[in-house]
């Protein structure tokens, strides 16, 4: 992350995807296998220091983002494929000392590559993310 100001910084975030289910309409008897990755680049607003009692000295944040995703798909029925996606991330979250706690949401729309007729030509992946991370302060 870049901090601008001490209320706005800009993350890039990389993270490997790995997709658990079964796929319908598979013929063979092995599980399809989806996995993937996801570059990510968010925007982090800092709110003023709030200091309740329970928990003390706290600063909420919200972020927006916008990613790149790619899947690796060994479908065997009835698309071959999905097409890379653009999506969006949003979240909300608290800092406190060098400890963030954040919770978000991330949305991405894949084209099927080649579908079969009548399949489904598009793909929503959808998910709640639960981050916690502690910064070291390097610099």
């Amino acid at each position: 992350s870049y901090g601008f100001s001490d209320s706005f910084s800009t993350e890039l975030t990389f993270a490997g995807d790995f997709y658990s289910g079964n796929i319908k309409n598979s013929p063979s008897d092995d599980d399809s296998k989806m996995s993937g990755f996801t570059f990510t680049l968010s925007g982090v607003y800092y709110m003023k220091e709030y200091n309740p009692r329970w928990i003390g000295a706290m600063r909420p944040m919200l972020l927006a983002g916008l990613g790149y995703r790619y899947i690796d798909a060994d479908i065997d029925y009835p698309v071959s494929g999905y097409d890379p996606a653009m999506g969006f991330s949003i979240g909300t979250g608290i800092q406190k000392g060098n400890v963030e706690v954040r919770l978000g949401y991330v949305f991405y729309k894949h084209d099927a590559d080649s579908p079969e007729k009548g399949a489904d030509d598009e793909l929503d992946t959808s998910g709640v993310t639960i981050e916690i991370s502690y910064r070291f302060n390097i610099f």
